[in-house]
């Protein structure tokens, strides 16, 4: 969960709240918005995220941005339409250099997690809009497993992914292309007839295929094989499915609710130290006075 808070004080500044843990990243987005809409006030911003890791491959960093941009468009009346926000913040986008507070590095975005927080559930995204949704089962629960890789600022992962990732993109274009082209219709397919184990075949076989877990291991070396490890040890429990998080390194499993703690012992077991439970959310996002 993500929150944040807006509030008017004297002036015409944008000041951030000593409380929140990013304020970089939450004052560029503050800034967009203020500008966009031509606010001239003064506005204190506190936004947070709950979960307590960064640049994880999770979307800690566009959950601020959305709630920071709805706080402060509710607070001057929504000039913006909510709908409109995910691009407008998309084409806005980037995150925080450690060294540099005033700057931020610009990070590819598709709008995505913006789009999770207006409509909740699960989202298949197209060129910035939701073209399928669909709920998912609250038997389920969510094991997100951290693996001890090297955690860069925003800057060191676009420089990563520059160096590991963009050229390996290039060089498998005309294969990948095709590939998630079919892999987009098998899961709208599963969406449509809500059968969340069809959806979650077809995510694996994302991360089953050579080609795209070699991008992966071009930037964490050993995650393939971290990954496999997990999966057949999680075999016996039948999850929905295992895949990892964005651009990693996370491993995120979907479960049964009554299988969680096995699930959870596993990753123990394998040497994950840092596993945390969630419970899916199909609710939108919401306003609290």
């Amino acid at each position: 969960m993500t929150h944040a808070e807006a509030r008017t004080v004297e002036g015409n500044d944008i000041v951030i709240a000593e409380s929140t843990k990013r304020p970089s990243l939450v004052r560029h987005f503050a800034e967009i918005v203020t500008k966009s809409i031509g606010y001239n006030g003064g506005i204190l911003i506190e936004a947070n995220n709950d979960f307590p890791y960064s640049h994880v491959g999770t979307g800690s960093s566009a959950a601020l941005a959305i709630a920071t941009a709805l706080a402060i468009n509710k607070l001057a009346g929504e000039p913006i339409r909510i709908e409109a926000l995910p691009l407008f913040l998309a084409r806005n986008y980037g995150e925080e250099i450690a060294d540099n507070p005033n700057l931020l590095v610009p990070v590819q975005c598709t709008g995505g997690t913006s789009l999770m927080a207006l409509h909740g559930g699960l989202i298949v995204v197209e060129n910035s809009e939701v073209v399928q949704r669909m709920e998912i089962p609250d038997k389920l629960s969510y094991v997100l497993a951290i693996p001890s890789f090297p955690r860069p600022d925003a800057k060191g992962a676009m420089a990563r992914e520059i160096d590991a990732v963009f050229q390996h993109i290039l060089d498998s274009a005309r294969y990948m292309q095709p590939f998630f082209i079919q892999r987009f219709q098998e899961v709208k397919n599963a969406m449509l007839s809500g059968d969340i184990r069809i959806l979650g075949r077809a995510i694996e076989k994302v991360d089953s295929n050579e080609v795209i877990m070699q991008g992966y291991e071009n930037m964490f070396p050993g995650i393939s094989k971290r990954y496999n490890l997990l999966r057949e040890s999680l075999i016996e429990c039948q999850p929905v499915c295992t895949f990892i998080s964005s651009a990693g390194p996370s491993f995120v499993t979907l479960c049964d609710s009554e299988r969680l703690e096995r699930i959870v012992d596993i990753h123990t077991q394998i040497g994950f130290q840092e596993v945390i439970t969630a419970k899916p959310v199909n609710q939108r996002f919401r306003y609290e006075k």
